[in-house]
């Protein structure tokens, strides 16, 4: 963007390998860990060519060039040597999303279970004595950790929708 907000936009011709090296660093465990897997859109707003990628927030603590950042309002801080705010930065990760999440009001009749026979066959074809084979529906499920009790909070419940 130039001072006056207007897009400055990208050379057509240098988009290509704009893209792949920004691709290559985020994919550079030296530089990026755990790896980041994003794709780009290339938009046109007043005629000029913008690269748009969108970074997805993580539930897991990134590092660049071996470094932890936190944000913080408009700033990105340094906490690689502070043990405390790294804890800090994962207990709020933990908190916010849902993989970790019992729902107890959501109930096997909310799950494909027309799927599991399936998914079953699927297993014992590639390994013939899967331990999914002789297992019933919910076994399954916890097996999976599709189905879990909440030990925290002893709510019991689907993990995953």
């Amino acid at each position: 963007m130039s001072d006056d907000g207007a897009p400055i936009g990208v050379n057509p011709k240098t988009a290509p390998q704009m893209k792949m090296n920004f691709a290559n660093m985020l994919n550079n465990p030296q530089k990026t860990s755990p790896s980041l897997f994003l794709n780009f859109e290339e938009v046109e707003v007043a005629g000029k060519l913008l690269l748009h990628v969108y970074i997805p927030v993580s539930s897991q603590i990134q590092s660049c060039s071996g470094r932890i950042y936190d944000r913080n309002e408009s700033g990105d801080f340094d906490i690689t040597n502070s043990t405390e705010l790294i804890a800090h930065l994962s207990v709020r990760k933990s908190n916010r999303f849902t993989e970790r999440e019992v729902f107890p009001y959501a109930t096997l009749d909310d799950l494909r279970l027309d799927l599991v026979p399936r998914v079953k066959r699927m297993a014992v074809g590639r390994v013939p004595n899967h331990p999914w084979k002789d297992m019933t529906d919910m076994e399954l499920f916890k097996s999976a950790g599709l189905y879990e009790s909440d030990k925290r909070t002893g709510k019991e419940g689907c993990k995953c929708l």
